[in-house]
């Protein structure tokens, strides 16, 4: 085939033996294609049916369209019950791999986390990129202990501790399956704020220690009594001594912002 018409290959030598229309030769030029001219009508008439097969094509292609157009509601519909449909069973899978489940939900200020794990460290395990199973975390704060205070060397896991809270809690706020024990409690949270990690800016002029400030700041201007807050190495970035004076300061504010306030 060249050009949608049959064709012979002919050597190159012989071309003059083949009365037709040459469409063309090999790489090596050995090779001439050529049209018969005994095929030539026949080729014309294939590809008119050709035409005939795509204006078909396109003639049906219009009516399923206008058909589907006057069904476009009942098909929104559809399409609405299969996303919620294929979510419910993303979540049902995932919740199977990841031995999840719904979490107690209540409007006391009481947090209660057992066996709680970082979703990706599960995933991970679960893929065998971790040669050892993640150590699921426990915690508890209610209105008599509204704070937790963890230090320790690094590489210990507090920032991942801090991580794993609250996803977590957005997990269960969004009414999803978290991968915690039975037992866990979790409180609505009006809102979740936190200071994780580094934003240091050279074109904003930004160091580390004011990129932590800022986020400290705004945790502080927005925080409530029904708020969650996460601040990771908080007064890091500073001198030691007045970044532990900024440490206590905070944590006596967030202990009781409506004294302070």
């Amino acid at each position: 085939l060249r050009e949608g018409r049959y064709v012979i290959a002919v050597p190159a030598s012989q071309r003059r033996l083949v009365p037709g229309t040459p469409l063309g030769h090999s790489g090596s030029g050995a090779t001439v294609f050529v049209e018969p001219r005994e095929v030539a009508e026949a080729n014309s008439q294939l590809a008119e049916f050709s035409l005939d097969e795509l204006r078909e094509v396109d003639r049906i292609l219009r009516d399923l369209s206008a058909a589907a157009r006057r069904e476009r509601d009942a098909l929104a519909r559809d399409l609405e019950c299969l996303a919620r449909l294929d979510a419910a069973q993303a979540v049902a899978s995932w919740a199977g791999a990841a031995n999840a489940q719904l979490p107690d939900l209540s409007e006391e200020r009481t947090f209660r986390l057992r066996g709680g794990r970082h979703p990706l460290l599960v995933d991970r395990h679960g893929r065998g990129e971790m040669r050892e199973s993640p150590i699921p975390l426990d915690l508890e704060l209610d209105e008599e202990h509204p704070m937790l205070l963890v230090t320790g060397p690094n590489m210990g896991g507090k920032t991942v501790a801090a991580k794993t809270v609250g996803l977590l809690a957005l997990l269960a706020m969004s009414g999803l399956p978290i991968p915690a024990a039975g037992g866990t409690r979790v409180p609505w949270f009006d809102r979740i704020v936190c200071d994780i990690g580094d934003e240091q800016s050279l074109l904003s002029d930004v160091s580390t220690f004011l990129s932590h400030l800022r986020r400290v700041a705004e945790a502080l201007s927005q925080a409530t009594p029904r708020s969650l807050v996460l601040l990771d190495e908080l007064g890091s970035g500073t001198d030691p001594t007045e970044g532990a004076a900024l440490g206590q300061a905070v944590s006596g504010f967030l202990s009781h912002p409506q004294d302070e306030a």
